[in-house]
């Protein structure tokens, strides 16, 4: 678990659009990956002195156990105490929740541990993470769970593709798909993800899947992004028993391929907005 130069940029990004790193909450102690004299931090090292230069007069941590000297010894298994909910300006997850069970039970903690008017921050695994913990993340998740409803708003999850380009993935409820084309395929992604508390966390999460809500409320059916279609009258499928018998499988499958990636490539601009990091962070 650690913070690398990636969710350096991303922290600083979130610095400047207003997150107060006053009083920062690790879950789970954070290693820097990346070495910065302006952040006054060497590879490995761990991450108090980055939070510092991003503002933090105090930072805690929470760990299973004290192996990295963690200032809250505690299973994120279990429910926190009283007197570490509404504590914290941020939280901050950057590679630990994947690896804790229950993660209900995690992910609330964090979001009842974050004071109102502050902010959850995650770095989680989304793609080609095989093996790594127990989970990998869909962006539905958090914004289905970071709402209005739970006492979050304003949630944005970022993610960058194989040429290492930002880009803002779209909310599912507002775009009424399902955002189930990653624009990284051939690395490990990770999305980052940023959300400001409104109110307290209630008791009970809500929390169900926006395109499904959309089927019980208005009859709409849900739309996956991955979605191809053969012609759907008795020719369609008489042609696709053709295909199949007297056209090699290798070849089937190429051609499926190909018109899997234009499919693909056609909907990212659905899916993604295109950021510039540099930009929005002045360097």
């Amino acid at each position: 678990m650690g913070i690398d130069f990636s969710g350096f940029r991303f922290l600083r990004y979130c610095k400047n659009n207003g997150v107060d790193f006053e009083n920062v909450c690790q879950i789970g102690r954070q290693n820097c990956f990346f070495s910065s004299k302006e952040a006054e931090v060497e590879y490995g090292d761990f991450a108090e002195p980055l939070f510092r230069f991003l503002g933090a007069k105090n930072v805690g941590s929470v760990d299973y156990s004290d192996y990295q000297n963690a200032s809250i010894i505690h299973d994120m298994n279990q429910p926190v105490s009283e007197n570490l909910k509404e504590r914290f300006s941020v939280v901050i997850d950057g590679g630990t929740l994947e690896h804790v069970f229950n993660y209900p039970t995690a992910i609330k903690n964090c979001m009842e541990m974050v004071k109102t008017g502050g902010h959850l921050i995650l770095i989680t695994p989304a793609n080609n993470y095989f093996g790594h913990g127990f989970y990998q993340f869909s962006p539905e998740l958090f914004f289905s769970l970071l709402n209005e409803q739970n006492g979050f708003a304003q949630t944005q999850i970022f993610i960058k593709d194989d040429f290492l380009q930002w880009h803002k993935i779209k909310n599912p409820r507002e775009i009424k798909s399902r955002v189930d084309i990653c624009c990284a395929e051939n690395n490990e992604s990770l999305i980052y993800v940023a959300s400001k508390k409104i109110s307290a966390v209630p008791e009970k999460l809500t929390v169900l899947q926006s395109d499904y809500v959309d089927l019980w409320q208005n009859g709409e059916k849900p739309v996956s992004g991955t979605n191809a279609k053969w012609c759907g009258n008795g020719m369609g499928y008489t042609i696709k028993s053709f295909v199949k018998k007297f056209i090699p499988n290798v070849i089937l499958c190429s051609i499926r391929k190909s018109k899997f990636k234009k499919l693909q490539n056609a909907k990212r601009s659905t899916f993604y907005e295109r950021i510039n990091f540099n930009d929005s962070m002045g360097g």
